[in-house]
């Protein structure tokens, strides 16, 4: 179990020293350029773990729950899709 500050992104599978590679294939790419679209865990661990670090840091509390929103979103898989 991973368990700190440095961990902002989570999934189910694969395990997390393989989200990180996949993560970093993903990085050399740019996450402006291309991102992978799909509803598996690995997709949505590469989205969500490039857009919250790309997202503007804000000290709005309002502003910052909006800007996590979006995130969330992007990566979140629909209600009833399996």
């Amino acid at each position: 179990i991973h368990h700190g500050r440095e961990y902002q992104v989570m999934t189910n599978s694969p395990i997390f020293d393989k989200q990180l590679a996949i993560t970093e294939y993903w990085n050399q790419i740019g996450g402006t350029v291309m991102l992978p679209g799909t509803n598996r865990a690995a997709d949505r661990f590469v989205r969500a773990s490039f857009y919250i670090n790309a997202v503007p840091k804000t000290a709005d509390p309002l502003e910052a729950v909006a800007v996590v929103l979006g995130v969330v979103r992007n990566a979140s898989v629909p209600y009833g899709i399996t």
